[in-house]
């Protein structure tokens, strides 16, 4: 894998992580927290687009963004970015990123497709009764997931469907430390703005230090980094200059917009003020893909999975994500220009999060987001 193509890669996990994200708060205006992995997402379909044909297969590329890779590059540059995680976390950081295709048990699985599967993705594909019987297949999806997560994601299957075809879970867990740590005696309780009208009371972490920020005169909003033990990933927070102008920035975010946000190409000393908290996150993911253009996959008598076994009997029922993270002094817990200088001119010295704002963990040596969310009422 070059490093053209882990690049290449991390933008389409960037720009598709942004569709769904706006689309998440189109179909949900009032939604506050939310959190998800893109990569996680993107993975687990990779995966299922590896058994795809035609335009089930096409849909599901476009919708991740991958267009930019010819024919089924894709899947081998995502197997070697997983792997260079893996290889990079030593004593640094744990991260997770597990998925898994569950079948009906009459389903009979290719040994080509699930050769590949376990290649590319170290994933397996497993029969599961769920008319006979569902509460075992539920326990089993489960257990499952715990224990890729440090038993963090519990009951992500809630009820079984006994015509269910297919279920794709993916989950994530993270955990890494500060490379420097917060201390908890700077730790006080302080107001935060959840709108106009509404404030409540949070534990907010306190640093006085040089950071990598991020400003955009476009978008009213500076950003902040910080980086984890390791300085492989680094969490990544979006303030609006404003108290309430998330939903403004939101409404603006593009690709480019966002580029220099992210990149936190400057450092200076600032006063950071960031709340704990915790977050956990339940996504049903069919509507959401489908408004992203990949209907095929969910149409039986449509769907082409044939790859998977030389028939056309399986579509994707359901695609399941959980995703939980934990923000304190110790670190964080998660089952994700020209005229710069003018620009920063205008950016005060003081980083307050005291009011909503977005906050991806990205991979800093390509730049992709792992992690995508949005902190509008805190809570830990």
């Amino acid at each position: 894998m070059s490093a053209e193509e882990a690049i290449k890669l991390a933008k389409s996990n960037n720009d598709f992580a942004l569709e769904l994200f706006q689309n998440m708060l189109k179909a949900d205006p009032k939604s506050e927290n939310i959190f998800f992995s893109p990569f996680s997402i993107g993975t687990a379909l990779s995966m299922a687009q590896l058994g795809a044909k035609e335009t089930t297969a096409s849909q599901i590329k476009s919708t991740l963004k991958l267009d930019c890779f010819t024919e089924n590059d894709h899947h081998r540059v995502i197997s070697e970015v997983c792997s260079k995680f893996k290889a990079d976390e030593e004593d640094k950081y744990t991260l997770n990123v597990a998925n898994r295709l569950f079948a009906r048990k009459d389903y009979v699985f290719s040994k080509e497709f699930l050769a590949n599967t376990r290649k590319l993705y170290a994933a397996d594909a497993q029969n599961l009764d769920f008319a006979g019987d569902a509460e075992g297949s539920k326990k089993a999806m489960n257990t499952w997931v715990e224990d890729q997560t440090a038993n963090k994601i519990k009951d992500l299957i809630t009820d079984i469907d006994p015509q269910l075809a297919m279920v794709l879970i993916n989950a994530i867990y993270f955990k890494g430390s500060w490379l420097e740590q917060f201390k908890p005696d700077d730790t006080h309780e302080h107001d935060f703005s959840v709108s106009e009208t509404e404030s409540i009371k949070v534990q907010m972490m306190y640093k006085d230090d040089k950071f990598n920020t991020g400003y955009s005169e476009e978008l009213q909003a500076m950003s902040l980094e910080l980086p984890y033990k390791g300085e492989e990933l680094s969490m990544v927070c979006v303030l609006p200059m404003q108290q309430n102008g998330l939903a403004a920035l939101e409404a603006k975010l593009t690709p480019e917009a966002l580029k220099p946000l992210l990149a936190c190409e400057d450092n200076m000393k600032m006063m950071v003020n960031l709340p704990k908290f915790k977050m956990e996150c339940k996504l049903d993911l069919e509507e959401r893909l489908k408004d992203l253009g990949m209907t095929h996959a969910f149409q039986q008598g449509t769907a082409d999975f044939s790859g998977m076994d030389g028939s056309r009997n399986l579509f994707l029922s359901k695609v399941v994500h959980k995703a939980y993270i934990e923000v304190n002094e110790e670190g964080t817990e998660a089952a994700a220009a020209t005229g710069l200088q003018m620009m920063l001119m205008c950016m005060p010295q003081e980083f307050r999060a005291d009011h909503p704002f977005i906050f991806f963990i990205k991979h800093k040596p390509t730049g992709a987001a792992l992690f995508w969310g949005r902190c509008a009422r805190p809570s830990y």
